[in-house]
């Protein structure tokens, strides 16, 4: 009778010492879903968007570029009607770039927890949640703001060039 009991205490304590592994591994696997479901959400909600917006600005300062050529080009062949068109919408482009830098710093202050009393994005970034970042982090969005700002800079910088450039252009046509 004393093996038969040995037997089943062995078997019972195999039971439990796998009922107790299943449990563990099972809160463990749970443990490392949420992480891989935060790292997941915060793909969707900070850098996907912040790479559309980057987009969007490349794509508006390529096609403002091409609107001034174009216009330019155009002028001095005389077709001034197909000109101002091109000017108007080269302007439009350049509002549109910059309202996308704007909504580039805002997404990018946000997540430093930096909350500008000018509020320029137009877009509404509400779903960019405020999460934990490692210093390492910080410091590579704390870089992104600072290029995202020179960019605004240099934005800034062209339009005025170009608003000297069409004045000259116009002269030396019309003069």
């Amino acid at each position: 009778m004393v093996n038969f009991y040995s037997i089943f205490v062995r078997i019972l304590f195999l039971v439990f010492l796998l009922i107790f592994s299943i449990v563990l591994l099972s809160g463990l696997g749970a443990f490392s879903l949420g992480k891989v479901g935060r790292q997941i959400q915060d793909i969707d909600n900070f850098q996907i968007p912040l790479l559309e917006h980057t987009t969007k600005i490349t794509e508006y300062q390529l096609l403002q570029e091409v609107k001034l050529m174009t216009g330019a080009f155009e002028l001095e062949v005389g077709q001034e009607d197909f000109y101002q068109d091109n000017i108007k919408q080269m302007a439009k482009y350049g509002l549109k770039a910059s309202e996308e830098i704007y909504a580039v710093e805002a997404i990018l202050r946000k997540r430093l927890g930096i909350y500008d009393g000018e509020n320029r994005s137009t877009h509404n970034d509400n779903e960019h949640d405020q999460v934990e970042l490692s210093e390492e982090e910080r410091d590579k969005v704390k870089e992104m703001l600072k290029m995202a700002e020179l960019i605004e800079k240099e934005h800034d910088d062209f339009e005025r060039l170009t608003q000297q450039f069409l004045v000259a252009l116009e002269r030396s046509v019309v003069g």
